[in-house]
């Protein structure tokens, strides 16, 4: 299972985007095993949780050049989540792209 962390900043969007990602893990066709990390504190979930891969979430259109800056020193893959999509719960979309 790819280790994947959503790095966010708590908010009702985060929040009901993470109901339908647990959601979609529960079904059991989730091949993720997935960690929020809010902003400012992502970096200490980040280093305990080890991710093979982050999304950064539209949330966080405030500080993506910090972050994108970090998970690049880290040498950790990711991408930066549509709005969208995002917004929507569409947890699919969103996944497909974890590489």
């Amino acid at each position: 299972m790819k280790k994947v962390v959503l790095i966010s900043r708590k908010s009702g969007q985060t929040d009901s985007f993470m109901t339908a990602v647990n959601l979609a893990a529960e079904k059991g066709d989730f091949g993720f095993e997935v960690k929020l990390a809010l902003h400012p504190k992502h970096i200490e979930v980040i280093e305990e949780f080890n991710p093979e891969f982050a999304i950064i979430s539209p949330e966080m259109i405030v500080w993506p050049a910090e972050v994108e800056k970090y998970l690049k020193e880290k040498n950790i893959p990711y991408i930066t989540a549509k709005g969208s999509h995002y917004g929507t719960r569409q947890v699919a979309k969103i996944f497909e792209l974890v590489k």
